[in-house]
């Protein structure tokens, strides 16, 4: 007999005396046990099927969760490829405006010569892997050199220094990256079977950084210092840096002794403009 016949059977016993036997008590009381019976049943019936969704649902939610916690990682690290991580974390933390005014920052064009003449000479996918090879192995360097990739534009690769990390501030790292830039572009060309060379202009000062854009980031920097920097890569030569008077005057004595006075630019705007050439040996 089952748990609630054997339960409703007991107390009957208790209170009425009769045969031990469930078919001799009256109709009526067998009708009530088995209705009782059926109800108990109805109930663990349900409480299994409750218990079993309850572990679906849990099962799900685990899931779901870790769905989650994957696709929040997977965010992070787009943010972190694309944005210095200071940027990113803000980003992430709900900041919605970021602008930042940087005191004193060293901005860096480097331009392979005469790209444009050698595009027309080479197929589609010889420029592109060309220029994919150049760019990541100067994404290696900047990286090795603390120093912030701030975009390319077109043939053209930019880079900031002393804007997130103030202990990376002096000037000599940069002078290096460019260094490793040139013989690292030279490298590549001659894999390519490539005649070319890479110009380097440098200029340092006040620079606004900030985060633009809604449905693509990009974080970008403005002001004349980046300015300055652009001509002074347009107005250097191959396989040269070319800096300003005012970061020639920030290095030591150890490096200023790289670079040679250049002329008097001829740059309307920047009439007081003077530019000092490092001609980097691209036998290192």
């Amino acid at each position: 007999m089952k748990l609630t016949n054997r339960l409703l059977l007991r107390l009957i016993k208790k209170h009425l005396p009769m045969s031990e036997s469930f078919n001799q008590l009256p109709s009526p009381i067998q009708s009530f046990v088995e209705a009782c019976d059926t109800a108990f049943n109805d109930l663990m019936a349900h409480r299994s099927r409750a218990e079993h969704s309850l572990s679906l649902v849990s099962t799900e939610l685990l899931d779901k969760n870790e769905l989650i916690e994957s696709n929040k990682k997977n965010i992070e690290n787009l943010l972190l490829n694309i944005l210095p991580q200071d940027i990113s974390e803000r980003v992430l933390n709900g900041e919605t405006s970021i602008a930042d005014a940087i005191p004193k920052a060293h901005v860096m064009f480097a331009d392979i010569s005469g790209f444009t003449t050698l595009t027309e000479q080479m197929g589609t996918q010889t420029v592109v892997g060309f220029l994919n090879d150049v760019f990541c192995l100067f994404d290696d360097i900047a990286l090795q050199y603390n120093a912030q990739k701030i975009k390319t534009i077109g043939d053209c690769y930019m880079v900031v220094s002393g804007i997130h990390n103030h202990e990376h501030q002096a000037l000599e790292p940069l002078i290096d990256l460019s260094r490793a830039l040139i013989q690292g572009f030279l490298k590549k060309a001659q894999d390519y079977s490539i005649q070319s060379e890479l110009k380097v202009g440098i200029h340092s000062g006040p620079i606004i950084a900030g985060l633009i854009g809604k449905t693509v980031f990009n974080y970008d920097v403005w002001g004349d210092t980046v300015n300055i920097a652009s001509r002074m890569e347009s107005y250097g030569a191959g396989n040269t840096i070319h800096i300003t008077e005012h970061s020639y005057n920030q290095l030591c004595e150890s490096y200023q002794v790289l670079f040679k006075k250049n002329r008097r630019l001829n740059i309307i705007e920047m009439p007081n403009l003077v530019g000092y050439l490092y001609s980097v040996n691209v036998s290192n």
